[in-house]
């Protein structure tokens, strides 16, 4: 039997699962994860849970034409973080695209048009 908490919830009585966040990050060995202090657990923590709400947050209206290929632009600007050496430029200019198109989407959304340009 696992130890609750670690198992997936079937019933609402049961436990929630719990993850450690530190297992989520790719590349993280266990020695450099003892290093992190408390006050970075809890920072990586919160940037999570953050992250977390804001994606669902755009899931929400991912409908949106504008929201996908926003999306798009944010995978774009990821991946020019992480080439070797990495394009910051790039990533900036993908980060300003999804921004952009995020606010016409909310603009949108509230029945005001604008000119594509």
């Amino acid at each position: 039997m696992p130890e609750p908490g670690n198992q997936i919830a079937v019933k609402p009585t049961d436990p929630l699962p719990r993850v450690n966040v530190l297992n989520c990050i790719d590349g993280l060995t266990e020695s450099y994860a003892l290093t992190f202090t408390l006050e970075e657990q809890e920072q990586i923590v919160l940037v999570l849970t953050r992250n977390i709400d804001y994606l669902m947050a755009i899931n929400k209206v991912s409908l949106e034409p504008l929201i996908e290929q926003a999306k798009g632009d944010l995978k774009a600007a990821i991946t020019h973080l992480f080439e070797r050496p990495p394009l910051y430029g790039l990533s900036k200019w993908g980060s300003l695209q999804a921004v952009e198109k995020f606010l016409k989407a909310f603009v949108s959304s509230k029945g005001v048009t604008f000119a594509y340009s």
